[in-house]
């Protein structure tokens, strides 16, 4: 039996130990003790690329169905270009195949930096629920991050203002044209 914690996207092994132990995937079996008797089942099933991303992670219930399933396909230099996660109980369909019932899909794209210019939200039957485009200065810092609906319209945006060190000194966030939240932040330097 193996049991190891995990909690969202974080291992109790790190990406580095999962690739440098060449790890390709982790099975968590949960014990339940009660009433003097104890209850073993699969629990998680977490699987891992070369470079210790997680490919598949597989939650299961008691019974052995699946509870959660995310999957994600990465690109060369490690940017997760797509993630899948199905919810829900499984049920059978009229020819006895187990189908999912809930799936939301995510794709990205990143520039040529690496860094993150679009997010895509999708429902299960791959209709866009949102987008999210983000532009980036010179140096590599994100300096704005707009988010639209479904019919392509602005839903929100965020500004952010940097000082010559390239931290942030506010990110203002409007709805339309008013601006909703203001959060400034301030550095002491020794």
């Amino acid at each position: 039996m193996l049991l190891t914690a995990f909690a969202g996207a974080t291992l109790a092994q790190s990406r580095k130990e999962i690739k440098n132990n060449r790890i390709s995937s982790i099975t968590e079996t949960l014990t339940v003790f009660e009433n003097g008797t104890s209850t073993s089942y699969k629990d998680q099933y977490t699987a891992f690329d070369k470079n210790g991303n997680t490919i598949d992670k597989t939650e299961f219930n008691k019974d052995g169905s699946i509870k959660k399933k995310e999957t994600a396909l990465f690109d060369k230099a490690g940017n997760r270009l797509e993630e899948v996660t199905i919810e829900g109980k499984a049920v059978k369909d009229p020819a006895g195949k187990e189908k999912e019932v809930k799936v939301a899909k995510r794709t990205y794209k990143y520039n040529v930096n690496n860094d993150k210019v679009e997010e895509v939200h999708y429902d299960e039957t791959g209709k866009i629920i949102k987008k999210t485009a983000m532009n980036y200065n010179t140096k590599g810092n994100k300096t704005l991050e707009v988010e639209y609906d479904a019919a392509g319209k602005i839903v929100k945006k965020i500004i952010y203002t940097l000082n010559t060190k390239g931290l942030k000194v506010s990110r203002k966030e409007y709805v339309g044209d008013v601006m909703q939240k203001e959060k400034k932040y301030e550095y002491l330097y020794y």
